[in-house]
């Protein structure tokens, strides 16, 4: 069964050992892995200890080389970019979620290669990975959709495009047939020629109503010409 690490101290009370003890406690962070001054501040005063232990822990990793901002931000750049490049926008969010300050998060990104130079390398790189038997408006797509979550923005992401696949497709490949011209092909062939029929019933006249609007009057009917029904007999 595994055993359990017992839980971190509160800070003592007295200032000395409380500075002691928060430098001891910012070394086993900073061990584990690297972090930016903002982040391990944080931890410390999680931890309980107090501005003047904060800041004297802080003194102490920077004298050793513990602690250095710039470098930091370049191992989370390198960490967002291992396989592929990214964007600016996607660069600064891994930044500021790693705490690093603003003039830092400036300053690493002006560090790198331009950003349709990352682009395009990273346009060819996610087009090598697309499958072979897509069509290409679907490697378009496919391609596109990873640029924009890598922080490209469109009109880079468009150039670099571009390059990697050449021009956009069209939304009809142009050596097809249109499927509409080819059924309307279809039905000309089999169906009957009914335009004379279609154009006898449409010349054909409605027939005429009499002046006036009104309706004709029935002629009277001859009532000698009909016969007389036997009346019942009553009893």
């Amino acid at each position: 069964m595994a055993r359990r690490t017992p839980r971190e101290s509160r800070p003592p009370s007295d200032p000395a050992d409380a500075k002691a003890e928060a430098v001891r406690r910012a070394a086993r962070l900073l061990a584990v892995r690297d972090r930016s001054e903002a982040d391990l501040r944080t931890r410390l005063s999680r931890a309980g200890f107090d501005a003047a232990a904060s800041d004297h822990a802080i003194a102490a990793m920077r004298r050793m080389g513990a602690l250095n901002d710039a470098r930091h931000a370049e191992s989370v750049v390198r960490r967002v970019s291992r396989s592929i490049p990214a964007g600016d926008a996607l660069v600064s969010r891994a930044l500021a979620r790693a705490r690093a300050a603003s003039g830092v998060r400036s300053a690493a990104i002006k560090a790198l290669p331009p950003e349709r130079t990352r682009a395009r390398d990273a346009a060819r790189r996610i087009a090598a990975k697309v499958p072979e038997d897509l069509d290409a408006r679907a490697r378009w797509q496919r391609v596109a959709t990873a640029l924009a979550r890598r922080g490209f923005p469109f009109d880079v992401a468009i150039d670099a495009l571009r390059d990697a696949l050449g021009p956009e497709p069209t939304e009809h490949n142009s050596d097809r047939p249109d499927p509409a011209e080819r059924d309307a092909d279809t039905h000309s062939d089999s169906e009957p020629d009914t335009t004379s029929s279609r154009t006898t019933k449409a010349t054909k006249k409605p027939p005429t109503r009499p002046r006036g609007g009104g309706l004709q009057r029935r002629a009277p009917l001859d009532r000698t010409s009909r016969k007389a029904k036997p009346r019942r007999r009553t009893i």
